[in-house]
Parts: C-alpha cells; sequence; structure tokens
C-alpha cells in the first residue's frame, strides 16, 4: 500500500524515542488505556493508586478523547486535554467544587482542543499551556487537521509555551514536560518521577505506539 508521510518534529536534540518514554514512566496514562475503576462517575475504588484516586478521566466526542481531571489536592485541579462536547467535562468540575488552574494540552490535533473556548468560558483565569512547537495549530484549522474533516476547528492562543523540561507543579508536586514529538511536532508528555505516572496524550496507545503517519 501507500507509504504514510510521516510527521516532521522541529529540529531538536531533545526528542525522546518510545523506549525512553517507557522506560521514564511507571505507569502510562495513555489516550486509549483503561483506567481501573470508573471513569467519570466518582466513586471510590480501594485498588485504585492514590495518583488515579485524585483522578478522573473522561472520554468526549466521536474520537472517544481520553481527557482528565487530576487534583491531589482539591479544589485546585488540572484539565488535560479538552475534546469535542466538553459539557460534561464542565459539570463533572463543577460537581467536584474544583477550580482548575491549568489546561494543558497534549498537542492541538482536534480532538484534544475543540472544547478549549467551552471550557475557558466556563473557568474564566483558566491558563492555557502548549508546546511551542503547536502554538499555531490552535488558530489553523489546517494545522490540527480539522479542515480536511470538513468542519474546521480553532481555540483562542495559549497563554504559556512549553519547552522540553519545564516543570510544572500543583500541590507540591512537580510534573516535568517531556517532548515527545511523533504524531505531532510538539505532542508532551507530562511525568511525575515521585508516583511514576505520565499523561501520554496520544504519544502511547494501550499495547502500541501512538500514530506516527498524519
Amino acid at each position: 500500500g501507500q507509504r504514510a508521510a510521516p510527521c516532521v518534529p522541529p529540529p531538536t536534540d531533545s526528542r525522546r524515542t518510545y523506549p525512553e518514554v517507557q522506560r521514564l514512566c511507571g505507569r502510562l496514562l495513555s489516550y486509549h488505556s483503561p483506567m481501573t475503576g470508573p471513569r467519570s462517575t466518582g466513586k471510590a475504588d480501594s485498588t485504585r493508586t492514590d495518583a488515579e484516586s485524585a483522578l478522573e478521566r473522561l472520554e468526549l466526542g466521536p474520537f472517544a478523547t481520553n481527557c482528565y481531571i487530576y487534583a491531589p489536592q482539591p479544589p485546585a485541579c488540572w484539565i488535560i486535554d479538552a475534546g469535542m462536547g466538553p459539557e460534561a467535562l464542565i459539570a463533572r468540575v463543577r460537581a467536584l467544587e474544583l477550580t482548575p488552574e491549568k489546561l494543558i494540552l497534549t498537542h492541538a490535533h482536534l480532538d484534544h482542543i475543540a472544547g478549549v473556548d467551552a471550557v475557558s468560558r466556563a473557568f474564566p483565569g483558566i491558563e492555557l499551556l502548549i508546546h511551542e512547537a503547536e502554538r499555531d495549530w490552535l488558530t489553523d484549522a489546517d494545522l490540527n487537521l480539522s479542515g480536511g474533516y470538513g468542519f474546521p476547528v480553532t481555540c483562542r492562543p495559549a497563554d504559556r509555551l512549553l519547552t522540553d523540561g519545564d516543570g510544572l507543579t500543583i500541590a507540591g508536586e512537580t510534573w516535568r514536560v517531556l517532548h515527545t514529538p511523533a504524531l505531532s511536532p510538539g505532542g508532551i508528555t507530562l511525568h511525575n518521577a515521585d508516583r511514576g505516572v505520565a499523561f501520554v496524550g496520544d504519544t502511547l496507545f494501550a499495547g502500541s505506539i501512538g500514530r506516527h503517519d498524519f
């Protein structure tokens, strides 16, 4: 069959291979990985780790995009990715009486950014973060691939641009930004070494590497 054109990442020495990401991450919270226990009911589950107890995953939109609410010390929380049809995500944050401080995008494909503006309106002052390589993708439907689907999706610009090695802090925890491009040039992984946990976006899927042929 026709060979798919690979994504061309930006020139950098910081790119990591999939085995390197796997070694760094003790437990991978990936795009297609099922979480232990219920996704969004908020019910307690004694089998969950501390990180998972502070975490809720919701599948949003026709792409079943995994979006996360992370609240290790409520009411402060992070939202990681905001997919299509974010109403359930917004409602869950409100039901838990959380205050989102950051909306962190693992990358800027349409299924991860379509809910950005709705989330931003629902929680004024929330900080939007994305890797610097995809700063223009938020406002360009061709770059974020939505134009090719026939329903252009754009959203507001980022408040902060991330680079490899940046540290993000919540409730005394530091999460390291790892630049892991493949699916897209600005893909990131958020890694917490103490917990041995990572949010990998589409860098890894359950049981396989992520897509790299866009």
